[in-house]
């Protein structure tokens, strides 16, 4: 079963005092059941990043994420999500609605529950995949 996408608008922070506002689709799906990924479909090259569905929603609430994913709340309506290249400088800083997220994150934890996203995967097939891949097939082609 798959959240169907769902178009929010977030900033992004291009200089410390300046937010452009950025068109977003989030999308979900019961086959990726850890993952929330989002497209940025109206830029010159589109891009898509994955988060971690537990991540975001834990960010909601307090800082957490370490490494190159950062999220945390920036006031009572809105979430930072950093992400970074390792670099001191970072790639991305985007302020998304926290109603938002969390409305979407709602979907999501009602079409799969937390601690039930194991059922959802096919195994047979992740482990096919990791097969194929380790003699150098691309189960795609195979």
């Amino acid at each position: 079963m798959d959240v169907f996408p769902t178009r929010t608008t977030m900033c992004l922070q291009t200089d410390p005092d300046t937010l452009v506002s950025v068109a977003v689709e989030l999308s979900y799906s019961s086959d990726d059941p850890y993952a929330v990924h989002c497209f940025f479909p109206d830029e010159p090259v589109p891009v898509s990043w994955t988060f971690g569905r537990d991540l975001l929603a834990a960010g909601l609430e307090r800082v957490c994420g370490e490494g190159d994913v950062r999220i945390e709340p920036a006031d009572r309506q809105h979430t930072w999500i950093a992400i970074s290249d390792g670099d001191s400088r970072g790639v991305a800083l985007l302020l998304a609605r926290t109603r938002d997220l969390a409305d979407f994150l709602a979907r999501t934890y009602r079409a799969v529950p937390g601690g039930t996203e194991g059922r959802h995967i096919d195994w047979d097939a992740c482990i096919g995949h990791l097969l194929n891949r380790e003699s150098g097939q691309d189960s795609r082609t195979a």
